[in-house]
């Protein structure tokens, strides 16, 4: 099963015109500094569904996350959340096609770097210990900044997370992904298992000020 797109960005439907623009900026960043690799159509797979505002999942995309080399996680406190459990769904299905994957790399130094992404827009401080300390930090981002894509101390990262995307598709050449099409994953469904592992990740409303 050869993949097919770069990375699968994995977001909560944004609300605000600061999360708005960064899904819009890093997708435009993620896609000039993917088409040399890729090209332009598969350089990263976003649901656009999310930005206008709803809740339901495309139907591709369970394909397409099993069909990208690596996942973007859009990291805000509310990513985790138990009401609203499509991105926990989204991460948990990453990993297990991570772990998968990694363990029929035949280098072994390959199978310490992670397929997940996580880019930080806000809330480093609760970040889950389970994501690791290795993410990209985007906290400083405003709205009265340049594009990620021109600012200057963004453009530099974009250039890093394509080559990185690029040695992990490297790494999964000539290798099995999958003993079946992707066009029949799915998801994994949200039982009482997955609900109460969220729930433990999800950010706690009104935490004290420090």
């Amino acid at each position: 099963m050869p993949l097919k797109y770069g990375c699968f960005i994995s977001y909560r439907t944004p609300v605000g015109l600061l999360e708005k623009r960064f899904i819009e900026d890093l997708e435009l960043g993620l896609v000039s500094e993917l088409e040399p690799y890729f090209g332009a159509d598969l350089a990263v797979w976003r649901d656009k569904q999310r930005l206008a505002g709803g809740d339901q999942l495309d139907p591709n995309l369970a394909a397409a996350l099993c069909q990208s080399v690596c996942m973007i996680l859009v990291y805000t406190p509310k990513y985790f959340d138990c009401a609203h459990p499509y991105c926990a769904r989204e991460y948990r299905a990453m990993r297990m096609l991570e772990k998968m994957r990694l363990q029929l790399v035949q280098n072994q130094a390959e199978r310490l770097h992670s397929l997940i992404i996580p880019v930080v827009v806000r809330g480093k401080k609760v970040l889950p210990a389970e994501m690791g300390t290795l993410y990209y930090d985007f906290e400083s981002f405003t709205l009265s900044q340049p594009e990620l894509y021109k600012h200057p101390n963004y453009d530099v990262i974009f250039k890093q997370i394509a080559e990185y995307i690029y040695d992990r598709y490297l790494a999964l050449q000539g290798v099995d992904l999958m003993p079946s099409p992707c066009e029949s994953f799915d998801l994994p469904a949200l039982d009482d298992t997955i609900h109460e592992w969220l729930c433990t990740l999800a950010t706690p409303p009104g935490l004290p000020l420090r």
